[in-house]
C-alpha cells in the first residue's frame, strides 16, 4: 500500500505560516536553521508582521533591591506557567544591576488565574542614576542611558543602538516627551522638550531653565536631531515633565503632566503628521483625586478615581473634533487601605482589550484587573512585593527588522546583554 509522506519539508508555505506564526520569537529564530524553505518563510516581512501581531501583550515591571534592580515581565496569561524571561541587563553606580523583565497581559481569556512568574528581558550598563526604560512600542524599548543619550533596543532580536545625540555639543538638556511611529516616513521618533544653554552655562549653577526651550525630534537611524519650534515654559519655573502619552489618531496626548497642565486645566495633543501642538478639553468630574488617560477598545478615555479610592469613572471622547466627553462606565473597585505596610493608591489605568483594564500605581505593590462590561474582578490582585514596581508600559515582542540598528553607534553607548 502506498503511503503519502514528505514530513515537515512537504508542508506548503501557508501551512508553515499557520503553524510557525504561533511560536514564541526564540522558537521562530531557531526554525530558521531547519532548512532553506523555513528560513525563507520565517524571514519574510509579512510573516514577521503577522507573528508580532499574534504575540501576547506584557507589562514592563521594575525590580529593585538594596544592591540589585531589575525590570521584569510577569505573566497574566491563565493557561500555563511561564518561565522568567530576560530582556536586558545594565549596571547602575554602586554595582547596582538593573534587569528589564516584562509581564504577560493576556485579556482574551478572562477566567481567574494564579499569578505567573516574571521573565527576564535585558541587561545593560547605565552610568547615571536616572530612569531606565521610558517607552515601549512595537517590540522596541527606549532607554535613557545618561542625561543626554537615549538608547533604542529590541530584546527579541538582541539589537540596540542610540538615537541622535542631543547634549553638550548642541548645548541642550533634553527631557523626553513621547516615542511614536511616524506613518508617512516609517520612522520611529522620540519627541523631546529641550532647554537650550550657552556652552558656559553647563557649569553655571545659576542657570535659569525658563530662558530658552525648544522641541526636538530624534529619529532612529538619523545622524542629527531635528529642531521644531519653541516649547512652553511652566509658570512655576519647574523643569519640563511629561507623562507617557497616549497615541490616538496619529496624535500624542498628555492629560495632566505637561508644562501647561496646571494653569490651563487642558490636555495637550501633538499631531505627528503636521508636527503641531494644541490644547484640548478634558472631563471635569467631581470628587476626583486622580485621573489617567488611556485608550479603551479604540476610544480615547479618561479614568477618574474617587478620593475614597472605591469608585472609578470612565469617560470617553466620543466626538474627537468637538472634544465632547461622555461618561461610559461607573464601577466600584475598592482597593485595600493598606497592603504589606504600603498605602495603596490608584494613578494608572491601562487597557487589556475586550473591555478589561488593569488599575494600580507605579509606587504600589498591588494592581487589580477588572472587566468593565461584566463589572467584576477578573482574578486575584497582582501583588508585586515591595521590591517590584509596575511600570504600566505594555510590551509586545517583535522580530520585524529595522535598518536603523545597522547605523554606527555612539562610542559612549554601553553594551546591552540579552538572554
Amino acid at each position: 500500500m502506498e503511503t503519502s509522506g514528505g514530513g515537515i519539508h512537504a508542508l506548503s508555505d501557508d501551512a508553515l505560516v499557520h503553524s510557525l506564526v504561533r511560536l514564541p520569537s526564540v522558537s521562530v529564530l531557531r526554525c530558521r536553521a531547519v532548512c532553506k524553505d523555513w528560513h525563507r518563510v520565517t524571514t519574510d516581512r509579512s510573516f514577521l508582521v503577522a507573528h508580532a501581531a499574534s504575540r501576547p501583550r506584557e507589562m514592563i515591571v521594575q525590580f529593585t533591591r538594596d544592591i540589585y534592580a531589575a525590570v521584569q515581565a510577569m505573566s497574566l496569561e491563565p493557561t500555563q506557567q511561564q518561565p522568567y524571561r530576560f530582556l536586558c541587563d545594565y549596571d547602575l553606580p554602586g554595582n547596582i544591576e538593573n534587569v528589564i523583565y516584562s509581564l504577560h497581559v493576556q485579556a482574551m481569556s478572562l477566567e481567574p488565574t494564579q499569578q505567573q512568574p516574571y521573565r527576564f528581558l535585558c541587561d545593560y550598563d547605565l552610568p547615571g542614576n536616572i530612569e531606565n526604560v521610558i517607552y515601549s512600542l512595537h517590540g522596541l524599548l527606549v532607554l535613557r542611558q545618561s542625561c543626554d543619550l537615549f538608547v533604542i533596543c529590541n530584546p527579541a532580536t538582541r539589537q540596540w543602538t542610540n538615537l541622535p545625540e542631543l547634549g553638550p555639543q548642541s548645548h541642550c538638556l533634553p527631557f523626553e516627551c513621547g516615542f511614536y511611529f511616524h506613518t508617512s516616513s516609517g520612522e520611529y521618533r522620540l519627541l523631546c522638550h529641550a532647554i537650550e544653554k550657552e556652552e558656559e552655562e553647563f557649569t553655571n549653577s545659576n542657570f535659569k531653565p525658563e530662558i530658552r526651550r525648544r522641541y526636538y525630534i530624534l529619529s532612529a537611524g538619523a545622524i542629527l536631531p531635528r529642531r521644531l519650534g519653541p516649547a512652553p515654559s511652566d509658570p512655576s519655573g519647574d523643569l519640563p515633565m511629561y507623562e507617557v502619552p497616549v497615541a490616538y489618531r496619529e496624535n500624542l496626548h498628555w492629560l495632566s503632566r505637561h508644562p501647561q497642565a496646571n494653569h490651563t486645566k487642558k490636555m495637550l495633543a501633538f499631531d505627528t503628521a503636521s508636527e503641531t501642538f494644541r490644547l484640548m478639553s478634558q472631563p471635569s468630574p467631581d470628587n476626583t483625586v486622580r485621573t489617567s488617560l488611556f485608550e479603551l477598545d479604540g476610544e480615547l478615555c479618561v479614568a477618574a478615581i474617587s478620593q475614597s479610592l472605591t469608585s472609578l469613572d470612565i469617560w470617553g471622547l466620543q466626538d474627537y473634533k468637538a472634544e465632547t466627553w461622555t461618561l461610559l462606565h461607573r464601577v466600584h473597585v475598592p482597593m485595600p487601605v493598606l497592603y504589606k505596610r504600603h498605602e495603596v493608591s490608584v494613578s494608572k489605568v491601562i487597557s487589556l482589550g475586550n473591555g478589561a483594564i488593569l488599575i494600580g500605581c507605579p509606587k504600589c505593590d498591588v494592581a487589580r484587573m477588572y472587566h468593565l462590561k461584566d463589572k467584576r474582578m477578573i482574578c486575584d490582585d497582582f501583588t508585586f512585593g515591595s521590591v517590584v514596581h509596575p511600570r504600566f508600559l505594555v510590551f509586545n515582542e517583535s522580530l520585524v527588522p529595522h535598518a536603523f540598528f545597522d547605523s554606527p553607534r555612539c562610542p559612549d553607548l554601553e553594551t546591552i546583554y540579552f538572554s
